[in-house]
C-alpha cells in the first residue's frame, strides 16, 4: 500500500507497471507454491487464502485500469471532500478515527509530493483544511434545514441527540456492571479429571503416592450435598462459603488405601531414613502434597493443573510426635553390625534391638494427625487451599488424621493409608479404609466472557469508565478555548485559499506556494483578520 500510494503521488506510470507485474508474479508463487509446502494444504483446502486471492485480484484488474487510463494530472487534497453533504461528513469522521490512517497519508504525501513547506507546516496546513471541511458540511446543513430565530428546539431533536447522549453516558456507567453480571451467570462447571496425592519424608522417596482418575472422582449425591448443608446450617462464615457453589460444582475424591507405587528405596538411603526418625535432635517434616489437573476445552479457561502442599512437623521433643518417628523408623528396618558382648547387659539389649530391625518383623501402623484437608477449594487458576471456614471445630484437629502403614509382600514394599473415623460427622458415617476429600471448584467463565471478567469490577472502571469517561469530557468541556476556531459564519474563503495552495503545487509554483502558506498561517494568528475574512459580504445593490 505504502509503495502503491508513493507511485501515485509521483504519476509513474512506468513504475506502477513494473510494481503491477511484480505483485501477480510474487502472489501466484506465494499462494500456489510457497503456502502449500509450509502449511501442508492444498489451496482449494484453504479458504482463507481463497478470499484473500479474490480481493487481489480485483486489486490487479483495478490496477491494469489504471495503468491503462494513466494518473489524473493534479491531486488535490482527499477524494471524500469533493462535496460537503451530511453524508460526506460521516464518512470523513470514520475516515479520521481510523488508527494512523490520516498519519500515514500525511506522511506519505509529504515524502513524495514536490513541496517546499517543513513537515510541521505541512501539517499545520492539512489540520486547518480539514478542520474548515468541516465547518463547511455543518454550514451547508444548518442552510438546508434552517431553524428560524427566536423558535424554542424542538423537541424531537432534543431526545434524539440529547437523550441519545444520555443514554449512552449511563450505558458506559453501567456497563461494567452488566458486563459482569453477565459473564457470572454464563459461567461453566470446570471439576478436575484427576487427582494426585503424596506422602513423603523429608527429602526421600515419597511413601505414599496415588494418582486417582475419573471413577475415583464423583459429584456429590443430592443426599450428601443435603447433610453438608445441614451441618454447617448454624455456621454463617460456612453457609456462605456453601451458597456460592452449586452441587455440580462439589467433586468427592476417594483415595485408596494403598500406594499406587512400590516404596523403591536404596538400602543407604533407607538407613539414613532410619537414623534422621530415631535421631532425639534432628528434625523430620512429613510431607502431604496434593494437586488436581483438569482436561481443557476451547470453552473454557483455567489452569491444567493447581496444586498445594502441607507440612506435618514431627518434632523430638514432642511426646507424641517422637513416638511416631520410632514407629515409622520400626516399620522401615535396617541393618548394622557392630560387635557386641552378650555377657554385658548393654549389649545383650542392643543385640535384640538390632535383630528386630534386621528381621523386620514390626508390623503395626503409626496414627498421623492433620495430614490431608478434608475440604479444598480447587480455584481455576492458582492455588488449591484448604476451606477454613468448613475445617471441623473440635478436639481431633482441624485437617484428616490417618494411620500409616509399610506393607510387605516378598521383597516388595508398599504403604497403605486410611482414614481415622471419628463419630458424630454425617458424612463420615459409612467411611471404608480409605481418604474421603471433598473439592469445591470454581466455575470458570467462558472465552467470550474471560478477558473481561479477569479485569474485576475495579479494573474494567478504570479501563473502561475512566477512559471512555474522559474522552466524553472533552466533549462537553474546552469548547470555550477553540470556539474562534470553530464557529466561522464563512469558511468558503479559507477553502479556496487551500485549494489555491494545492493548486500551485501541482503546478510546481513553489514560491507561490509558500506566499499562500505564510497567508494561511497569518490568518490564524490574527484573529481580527480572521474575522474579516469569514464573515458573509454584503452585496451592493447594483450587482
Amino acid at each position: 500500500m505504502i509503495i502503491d500510494r508513493g507511485i501515485y503521488l509521483r504519476k509513474s506510470l512506468k513504475a506502477k507497471f513494473i510494481f503491477l507485474i511484480l505483485m501477480v508474479i510474487l502472489v501466484h508463487a506465494w499462494m500456489f507454491f510457497l503456502l502449500p509446502k509450509i502449511n501442508n494444504r492444498k489451496f482449494v483446502d484453504n479458504t482463507p487464502a481463497q478470499l484473500w486471492y479474490f480481493f487481489k485480484c480485483i486489486y490487479f484488474g483495478l490496477s491494469a485500469f489504471q495503468v491503462r487510463s494513466g494518473y489524473p494530472t493534479r491531486i488535490l487534497g482527499n477524494c471524500i471532500c469533493k462535496s460537503y453533504s451530511i453524508v460526506n461528513l460521516g464518512m470523513f469522521y470514520v475516515w479520521k478515527l481510523c488508527p494512523f490512517v490520516l498519519e500515514l497519508r500525511i506522511l506519505m504525501d509529504w515524502i513524495w509530493t514536490k513541496t517546499t513547506l517543513t513537515l510541521a507546516h505541512w501539517v499545520v496546513v492539512e489540520d486547518i483544511f480539514n478542520a474548515a471541511y468541516i465547518i463547511k458540511c455543518w454550514r451547508d446543513f444548518e442552510n438546508e434545514y434552517p431553524h428560524l430565530r427566536g423558535q424554542e428546539k424542538e423537541k424531537i431533536v432534543k431526545y434524539l441527540q440529547g437523550g441519545g447522549m444520555l443514554l449512552g453516558i449511563i450505558f458506559i456507567i453501567w456497563f461494567p456492571l452488566i458486563l459482569i453480571s453477565l459473564s457470572n451467570t454464563a459461567t461453566i462447571k470446570n471439576p478436575p479429571s484427576e487427582a494426585h496425592f503424596t506422602l513423603q519424608l523429608g527429602r526421600y522417596e515419597p511413601l505414599f503416592v496415588m494418582r486417582t482418575q475419573e471413577e475415583d472422582l464423583e459429584p456429590i449425591s443430592d443426599a450428601d450435598w443435603h447433610k453438608l448443608n445441614m451441618k454447617f446450617e448454624e455456621d454463617l462464615e460456612a453457609r456462605t462459603f456453601i451458597s456460592s457453589f452449586r452441587r455440580e460444582d462439589v467433586v468427592v475424591i476417594t483415595i485408596p488405601g494403598n500406594s499406587s507405587s512400590t516404596w523403591d528405596i536404596s538400602p543407604p538411603t533407607k538407613a539414613s531414613l532410619y537414623n534422621d526418625l530415631i535421631s532425639p535432635t534432628n528434625k523430620v517434616v512429613l510431607k502431604a502434597k496434593y494437586s488436581f489437573g483438569r482436561d481443557l476445552d476451547d470453552e473454557s479457561v483455567a489452569a491444567s493443573e493447581v496444586g498445594n502442599e502441607h507440612y506435618v512437623q514431627l518434632d523430638p521433643e514432642d511426646p507424641a510426635d517422637r513416638y511416631n518417628r520410632e514407629t515409622i523408623a520400626k516399620q522401615i528396618g535396617n541393618e548394622h553390625y557392630v560387635q557386641l558382648d552378650p555377657e554385658d547387659p548393654a549389649d545383650r539389649y542392643n543385640r535384640e534391638t538390632i535383630a528386630k530391625q534386621i528381621d523386620n518383623s514390626y508390623l503395626g501402623t503409626v496414627d498421623l494427625l492433620n495430614v490431608f484437608p478434608p475440604y479444598i477449594l480447587v480455584p481455576a487458576i492458582g492455588v488449591a487451599e484448604p476451606v477454613k471456614s468448613l475445617l471441623p471445630r473440635n478436639n481431633y484437629g482441624s485437617y484428616s488424621n490417618i494411620t500409616l502403614g509399610l506393607e510387605r509382600a516378598g521383597d516388595t514394599e508398599w504403604w497403605s493409608m486410611s482414614e481415622i473415623q471419628y463419630h458424630g460427622d454425617p458424612l463420615q458415617e459409612n467411611l471404608q479404609p480409605f481418604l474421603t476429600i471433598y473439592t469445591f471448584n470454581e466455575r470458570v467463565d467462558s472465552k467470550l466472557f474471560a478477558p473481561f471478567s479477569s479485569y474485576g469490577i475495579i479494573g474494567l472502571y478504570i479501563s473502561f469508565v475512566l477512559v471512555v469517561g474522559r474522552l466524553v469530557r472533552l466533549i462537553f468541556s474546552g469548547t470555550s478555548e477553540t470556539v474562534m476556531f470553530t464557529e466561522f459564519p464563512n469558511v468558503d474563503y479559507i477553502l479556496k485559499l487551500c485549494q489555491d495552495l494545492y493548486t500551485v503545487r501541482e503546478g510546481g509554483e513553489m514560491e507561490l506556494e509558500e506566499d499562500l502558506t505564510a497567508k494561511l498561517l497569518f490568518l490564524y494568528r490574527s484573529p481580527e483578520t480572521l474575522i474579516q475574512f469569514t464573515k458573509y459580504k454584503k452585496r451592493l445593490k447594483n450587482e
